[in-house]
């Protein structure tokens, strides 16, 4: 028996729920960390498809475009799609908003948006599709691959 807070428990009782709480934690922490690392590598890997898009020019549009994907590294979803949406309004190239169109969807996704980041990928996939951007069209697919299951069955990276 051991004295705790005012009441006399059990030892037995006590590590029992001490271990208990401690793996709750534990788990959670690992959850998030897990998570954190999924949207890194999914980040690295359409910045590799998209990059090239925003390197060349130091216009309006690589700036804004560059701030939003800062933002989600933070995992500041809002305020990454404002930049976003803000790049869209300053006349990218089509290669550009092909881009800005992914990175909005994934956005939404995160956000659990689903249905507006299927519309933001679609509209990536049909834009690239119409100005045969077969980069483009691969991310986009692969994008909407990830709607068919929900993120709790999706494979850990």
């Amino acid at each position: 028996m051991i004295y705790f807070f005012g009441m006399t428990i059990d030892i037995t009782l006590f590590l029992t729920i001490f271990f208990g709480v401690s793996t709750i934690v534990l788990s959670i922490i690992l959850y998030i960390k897990s998570k954190q690392s999924v949207i890194k590598q999914t980040l690295n890997a359409i910045l590799h498809v998209y990059s090239n898009r925003f390197t060349s020019d130091s216009s309006q549009v690589s700036d804004l475009f560059n701030e939003g994907v800062q933002l989600i590294k933070k995992q500041n979803w809002d305020m990454a799609i404002a930049k976003f949406e803000e790049a869209k309004k300053q006349d990218p190239t089509a290669g550009q908003l092909i881009a800005i169109y992914s990175f909005i969807g994934q956005c939404k996704y995160y956000k659990d948006d689903l249905k507006l980041a299927i519309e933001n990928w679609n509209k990536s996939f049909n834009l690239a599709k119409d100005v045969g951007d077969e980069d483009g069209e691969r991310a986009a697919l692969g994008y909407l691959s990830l709607i068919v299951r929900p993120k709790e069955e999706l494979p850990k990276i």
